[in-house]
C-alpha cells in the first residue's frame, strides 16, 4: 500500500501504513500481459520489450485460448490485422470478463471510426502495426496504472 502513495507527502504520509487494507503482490508489481497475436516481427519485438521491462507476457496465436489464458492476464493485446474481421465480437466478449481487462486493439491503420468502433465494444487503446517499441512500452504502463487504479477502487 505505502507503494501506491509514495509521492504523498505532508500530513498523512504515515497514516496509511496502518491500514489492514493490502493489495496482492501479484496485482501491483509487474504488468502481466495476454497477447493475441500470429507469429512474426511483431510478436517478437513484444516478446523483446517484455523481456526487457520484466512483463509477464503471454502469446497465442488464436483466439480460442483467450478464455483458458484471460484470467491471470489484465492486460490484453488483440490483433486486429488484416484477417480479423470478427475483432470486435471477439472484444466485446472479453471486456465482459470481470475483473473487466484494459484491452488495447493492434490494427494496421488507425483512424476516428475505428476508435469509435473499439469504444463502442468496450476495448480501450489503440496501437498501430507494426509495432513502435515506445508506443507499446507507453500504452502497457498506461494500461497497467488505469487497471490498477481500477482494481483500488472496487469495494
Amino acid at each position: 500500500m505505502e507503494r501506491i502513495i509514495e509521492g504523498c507527502s505532508g500530513l498523512f504520509r504515515g497514516v496509511f501504513r496502518f491500514f489492514p487494507w493490502r493489495l496482492s503482490q501479484k496485482s501491483t508489481n509487474t504488468p502481466r500481459i495476454l497477447a493475441i497475436l500470429p507469429d512474426g516481427s511483431n510478436r517478437r519485438m513484444l516478446e523483446g520489450i517484455a523481456r526487457e521491462s520484466g512483463w509477464a507476457l503471454t502469446v497465442s496465436e488464436s483466439p480460442d485460448d483467450v478464455e483458458r489464458l484471460c484470467d491471470d492476464s489484465p492486460i490484453l493485446l488483440y490483433d486486429g490485422g488484416p484477417g480479423a474481421s470478427d475483432w470486435p465480437r471477439a472484444v466485446a466478449t472479453l471486456t465482459r470478463r470481470t475483473p473487466r481487462p484494459y484491452l488495447i486493439l493492434l490494427a494496421p491503420q488507425i483512424n476516428s471510426n475505428l476508435w469509435e468502433e473499439l469504444q463502442r465494444v468496450g476495448g480501450s487503446d489503440l496501437l498501430r502495426l507494426p509495432l513502435d517499441r515506445d508506443h507499446v512500452t507507453s500504452a502497457i504502463k498506461r494500461a497497467w496504472q488505469v487497471w490498477r487504479n481500477q482494481q483500488r477502487v472496487r469495494p
